[in-house]
């Protein structure tokens, strides 16, 4: 976690000026052919700091935990993700949110 992100006040997302969308997104690749036909989803919570960065992300369910490359890819692309600026009454903010990744074979 970035020391900006220490210092800033973490909200609930449900209080939020409005909803946070992605607004610069790198596509997950999936994993190795031999993986065609995997199907999981893997639930991220990402705290987000009051720029819209992801500063930390957890894996808080995958369904797909004994092939870690695809945890990890998610990882690798939400990394470099960018949001729309989690604000409260005009103010920045960081939250912690949840992302569902969902890998379709």
């Amino acid at each position: 976690m970035t020391e900006q992100a220490e210092e800033e006040i973490i909200a609930d997302v449900s209080d939020l000026d409005s909803p946070i969308r992605v607004i610069k997104y790198i596509g997950v690749e999936c994993p190795f052919l031999s993986y065609k036909g995997m199907k999981g989803l893997i639930l991220l919570k990402i705290l987000i700091d009051g720029d819209g960065n992801p500063v930390r992300i957890e894996i808080i369910r995958n369904d797909l935990e004994q092939f870690p490359s695809f945890s990890e890819n998610a990882i690798k692309a939400v990394r470099k993700w960018q949001f729309s600026k989690p604000m409260i009454n005009n103010s920045p903010v960081c939250v912690w949110y949840i992302l569902p990744i969902r890998f379709k074979g």
